[in-house]
């Protein structure tokens, strides 16, 4: 009988108890990085554009121009793996390159690969080409113009006392500068979707992406 009336209890105690709902803590996973990395030096730029006080002006337009390189970078670094993983037949150099991108224990990146005119002139030809581009002889402006926009962005990553002027925007002649933080942020889209088109003209396969848009 005892049994009984506590099984009863129980009862009316688990049918009035309200459950909350269960928050598993799905949230959903980037899956293009370069994308979200050029809307990221777009905003960052827009806000620069609407801000008047001159150090978080200069705080956007760094992060801006750090998130241009880096969403450019990511991007021609896909591009590489995509085209080297599709090769049924791959040169050493190439799976040396594929190695380094997919195994999360090598740490030394292969030659020809470290600075960016390297890695375009060098890695992205030979894996795009065949060959290495010669840059001492075959100049290509959109390449040049690339890497003029990643010394920008190196004066900030590798910050030195006499990059202060341009790093801060606060130089009293822009005009004897050929590189500054500001001329650097309103050219990035064209200089970024000149060099998508560019390694687009090298191999066909190397898609330019719909968010590089050169406005």
């Amino acid at each position: 009988m005892f049994i009984k009336q506590v099984r009863k209890i129980i009862s009316k105690m688990t049918t009035s108890v309200k459950i909350p709902p269960i928050n598993i803590g799905i949230e959903p996973i980037l899956l293009n990085m370069p994308q979200e990395l050029y809307s990221d030096a777009i905003y960052f730029r827009n806000q620069a554009n609407k801000t008047v006080e001159h150090a978080i002006r200069s705080r956007y337009k760094r992060v801006s121009l750090i998130c241009f390189c880096a969403s450019t970078e990511a991007w021609l670094n896909t591009e590489l793996r995509g085209c080297i993983s599709q090769k049924t037949t791959r040169h050493p150099y190439e799976q040396e390159i594929l190695n380094f991108m997919e195994d999360i224990t090598i740490n030394r990146p292969p030659d020809k690969y470290s600075s960016i005119r390297d890695r375009l002139y060098n890695c992205a030809g030979f894996v795009f080409t065949g060959q290495y581009i010669n840059w001492s002889t075959h100049r290509i402006t959109a390449f040049e113009n690339y890497i003029e926009l990643s010394k920008a962005r190196n004066m900030i990553a590798h910050y030195v006392t006499k990059y202060r002027e341009i790093v801060y925007d606060q130089h009293f002649d822009p005009s004897q500068l050929s590189v500054t933080v500001t001329n650097s942020i309103d050219n990035a889209p064209k200089v970024v979707f000149d060099l998508c088109q560019e390694l687009h003209s090298l191999n066909s396969t190397v898609a330019i992406p719909s968010w590089a848009v050169p406005a």
